[in-house]
C-alpha cells in the first residue's frame, strides 16, 4: 500500500516544482514582511491555542475509549510560551518562532497518534537570516496545531465537500476562482474549520495582511493555482498509481464512463474513483484526480481503479489532461460532428480525440469503435501497446456487435457480441494479487448480453464497457451481471412513463450523432403518438448541419407519419423561403425528393420565458396534446445546453398541470420526484 501523502510531502513537492510563492512565506528572501516582537507572532499563531487544546482532549479521550489500551503516553509537545528573541529591523516586522523541545508539556496524547510536524524543525533563533520554504510551512503548521498533519490529506475545490471527514483528519482546500466571492472571502469559509488549510494563489499584495496575520500556519502560497492543482493531481497520479481508464468520444462519454465505474466498482467496492458528472476539461481532470487522496482518507485503502473522462472544445486540451490522467486504457467511443466550429471540420474532431492516446501507457490498451469516423493516428500503436476494435458493420473486428440479435423488452436491451478473442499486457496488478499472470487472455466465444442501457448507442456503450473491463482483468461473468443495472445519468435518455405519456428526458447536450440515435430509440416506444422536441445545436459548421439535416429530412420528414412530429426551430420546405436577418438558410441538395430542399433555422432566444424558444416549443408540444387528448404519447427533449431544452419539458408540465383537469394521467410520483431532484422544481 502506498505511503501516505501528507501536508508535507505536498509542500516539498510544490518547493521542487517552483510553485510556491515566497513573497508570502516568513524567512525567504522575496518575502514581502517580517517580524521583530515576540507578541506579536505569539497573538496570531496562539489565537485558536484553547480551542484546538480542548479539540485534541476530546480526541485523546475518543482514542482511549476506542482502543482500550494501557499504553505509556507520549508528550505532544504544546508552546505555552514560546521564548522568542526579536530582532530589531527597520521593516515592519520580524518573524522568529522558538525551536519546539519535547521537556516544554503541555497535553498528553495516544502514541498511536505521533506526529512528526509536531516537531519544529528550524532553529530561528540563531544567526541564519533565511530558511527553506518547505521547512518554515512546515513548523507553522505545527505551531498552528494542525491535528494530525502528516496523515494523509484530504483534498478538494468545493467547501462543501469538507464535511465528509471529521476534525481528526487533516483537509487541504484549494481557492479556485469564484464569480461571486474572493479569494479571501472563500479562503475564510474553508479555514472556519480547524483542520484546514488552504491553498491560494495568483497573490496581490493587498493579501499579505491575510497571509501573514490572520491566517498564518494555515495558507499554503503559490504561484499560479491552477498550475498547483495540476501538479498535486498528477502527483497523486503517479503515487498511488490506480488503472487508470480514459473516455472520450463525441457523445456517450458520460454514460459509458458511468457503466465502466459500476463494473469496477462492483468488483472493487470502495476503491474506485470516477468523474463526476461530466466535469471532464482542464479543469474537472485534475480535480478528479484529487479523489485519489480522499478516497484513502475515507476508507483507509488507496482506489484500484480511477475512470476519468476526458473532453475538449479545442485542439491540445485532452493531450494535456491525458499528460495529467497517464491513461492505461484509453477508449474513443465515437467519432462524429460534435464542435465542429472550433475544431475545423470532422477530421479535426478526430485527430483531437485521438490525442488521448497519446500519454498511453506503453502496454496500454487502445480501444476504438469502427463503425464512426476514423484516422490512420487511432489505430497507430507505441512499444507493447494492444487494439481492441469493437463494430456492428465489420465481423473481422475483435468485438462484433450481432445487429439482428438487438431486442427490446421490459427496460433490458439483449444482442449477442461475438468475442474473436485477444491477449494484452496486465498493466495493473491488484494489490495483494501479485501473482496474476503478466497477460490477460480472453478466449473466442459469442456472448448474450443484457443491459439497461437503451437502443443502438446503448449496444455500443455496454459494448465498449465490457471490453475495457476485461482489458482491466474483470472476469467475464462479472461484467456480465454488473452490466444489467447500469446507472443512468441526470437528463441523459431518463425515461418516465405515466398513463398517458412516456416522458424520456435526453435534453443534456445533442450532437447530431446523438439527436440521431434518440430519434432511433423514440421510434421504438409503444404510443399511438411520438414528438420529438428538438433545440438548436451549437458550434457546428455549414456542411455538418447540411448532413445532418438530410439526414432527419429522409428518416422523417420524407413521407411523414402522421404520428410523429418534430418540434423544433426548423422549417424544411421545397419552396426557398425568406430568411429575415437573424435566420440561416441551408439547402440540402441530395434528398430522397429529388429536388432541393431549404431548411430555415430560427436563432435559440433565451431572453424572457414567454419569449424564449424552449416556450414557445412547450407551447407546440401542448398543442398536439389538447389535439390527440385520448390518444398515449412518447416525447423526447434534446438539444444543446445552451437550447435549455430541460426547460421546456418543465414548462411543458406547468402547461399540463394548468389546463387538465385529469393532469393526474400526465403526471406520476415518480415524475414529480425526478422533477424536484434534478431540476428543484414542485410540480
Amino acid at each position: 500500500m502506498p505511503n501516505a501523502i501528507s501536508l508535507k510531502d505536498i509542500v516539498e513537492g510544490l518547493a521542487r516544482a517552483d510553485l510556491l510563492d515566497n513573497r508570502f512565506i516568513p524567512y525567504q528572501e522575496t518575502s514581502l514582511r517580517t517580524f521583530k516582537a515576540i507578541k506579536d507572532i505569539q497573538d496570531k499563531i496562539n489565537a485558536n491555542l484553547k480551542d484546538f487544546l480542548l479539540e485534541e482532549e476530546r480526541i485523546k479521550q475518543k482514542q482511549s475509549h476506542e482502543l482500550a489500551l494501557n499504553q505509556e503516553i507520549a508528550n505532544l509537545i504544546v508552546i505555552k510560551e514560546p521564548k522568542i528573541d526579536g530582532l530589531d529591523s527597520d521593516k515592519e516586522k520580524e518573524l522568529k518562532v522558538a525551536k519546539a523541545s519535547p521537556k516544554k508539556l503541555g497535553l498528553t496524547l495516544l502514541e498511536t497518534k505521533t506526529n512528526p510536524l509536531d516537531l519544529a524543525t528550524g532553529d530561528y533563533a540563531g544567526d541564519e537570516q533565511y530558511h527553506p520554504a518547505p521547512q518554515v510551512l512546515c513548523d507553522l503548521f505545527a505551531y498552528a496545531r494542525l491535528p494530525f498533519a502528516s496523515q494523509d490529506i484530504f483534498l478538494t475545490t468545493d467547501t462543501r465537500r469538507l464535511s465528509e471527514i471529521s476534525t481528526e483528519q487533516i483537509a487541504g482546500f484549494f481557492v479556485l476562482d469564484s464569480t461571486r466571492l474572493t479569494k479571501e472571502e472563500l479562503a475564510s469559509i474553508a479555514l472556519k474549520r480547524k483542520n484546514c488549510v488552504v491553498f491560494i494563489g495568483n497573490l496581490t499584495t493587498e493579501l499579505a495582511d491575510f497571509c501573514f496575520n490572520q491566517s498564518i500556519g494555515r495558507v499554503i502560497p503559490v504561484t499560479d493555482i491552477y498550475q498547483a492543482l495540476e501538479f498535486v493531481a498528477g502527483y497523486l497520479r503517479i503515487h498511488h498509481n490506480p488503472l487508470t481508464v480514459a473516455i472520450t468520444g463525441s457523445s456517450g462519454k458520460t454514460s459509458i464512463k458511468e457503466a465502466i465505474a459500476h463494473i469496477f466498482s462492483k468488483y472493487y467496492e470502495n476503491r474506485v474513483i470516477s468523474t463526476a458528472g461530466n466535469f471532464n476539461n482542464e479543469l474537472g481532470v485534475p480535480i478528479t484526480l484529487l479523489d485519489l487522496a480522499n478516497a484513502k482518507v475515507k476508507y483507509a485503502i488507496s482506489p484500484e481503479v480511477a475512470v476519468v473522462e476526458h473532453g475538449a472544445n479545442h485542439l491540445g486540451e485532452i493531450y494535456h489532461t491525458s499528460l495529467i490522467s497517464r491513461p492505461d486504457i484509453a477508449v474513443i467511443n465515437n467519432i462524429q460532428p460534435a464542435h465542429t466550429e472550433g475544431f475545423g471540420g470532422l477530421r479535426g474532431v478526430s485527430l483531437a480525440k485521438a490525442e488521448v492516446f497519446a500519454n498511453l501507457n506503453s502496454q496500454g490498451v487502445k480501444v476504438i469503435n469502427l463503425d464512426s469516423y476514423t484516422n490512420d493516428l487511432l489505430f497507430a500503436r507505441h512499444k507493447e501497446q494492444t487494439l481492441l476494435t469493437f463494430s456492428a458493420e465489420n465481423n473481422l473486428a475483435d468485438f462484433y456487435i450481432d445487429k439482428k440479435s438487438i431486442s427490446a423488452f421490459e427496460g433490458q436491451t439483449s444482442f449477442d457480441l461475438h468475442i474473436n478473442g485477444f491477449e494484452c499486457k496486465r498493466v495493473h496488478f491488484p494489490k495483494g494479487n501479485a501473482y496474476l499472470t503478466k497477460e490477460i487472455f480472453v478466449d473466442p466465444q459469442v456472448v448474450k448480453i443484457h443491459t439497461n442501457l437503451k437502443g443502438t448507442i446503448g449496444v455500443y456503450n455496454a459494448t465498449a464497457a465490457l471490453i475495457t473491463c476485461l482489458a482491466g482483468g474483470i472476469p467475464l461473468d462479472h461484467i456480465l451481471y454488473a452490466l444489467k443495472d447500469v446507472p443512468i445519468p441526470s437528463r441523459r435518455d431518463k425515461t418516465i412513463v405515466t398513463e398517458k405519456i412516456t416522458y424520456i428526458d435526453d435534453s443534456y447536450n445533442a450532437n447530431p450523432g446523438s439527436v440521431l440515435a434518440s430519434l432511433e430509440n423514440l421510434t421504438n416506444e409503444k404510443a399511438d403518438i411520438k414528438i420529438y422536441a428538438l433545440g438548436n445545436l451549437a458550434e457546428l459548421d455549414y456542411q455538418t448541419k447540411v448532413d445532418f439535416f438530410t439526414e432527419i429530412y429522409d428518416k422523417y420528414i420524407f413521407g411523414q407519419n402522421n404520428n410523429f412530429y418534430l418540434i423544433s426551430n426548423l422549417t424544411f420546405s421545397l419552396e426557398k423561403p425568406k430568411a429575415l436577418a437573424d435566420e440561416k438558410l441551408y439547402v440540402l441538395p441530395f434528398n430522397k425528393s429529388n429536388r432541393f430542399v431549404y431548411v430555415l433555422e430560427r436563432p435559440n432566444i433565451v431572453a424572457s420565458k414567454e419569449d424564449s424558444s424552449y416556450y414557445k416549443l412547450a407551447t407546440q408540444v401542448f398543442e398536439i396534446l389538447q389535439q390527440h387528448n385520448n390518444r398515449t404519447f412518447a416525447i423526447t427533449f434534446k438539444g444543446s445546453n445552451s437550447s435549455k431544452m430541460n426547460l421546456c419539458m418543465l414548462e411543458l408540465l406547468s402547461l399540463i398541470k394548468e389546463n387538465f383537469s385529469n393532469y393526474e394521467q400526465y403526471i406520476n410520483q415518480e415524475l414529480i420526484t425526478y422533477v424536484k431532484t434534478n431540476y428543484q422544481r414542485t410540480l
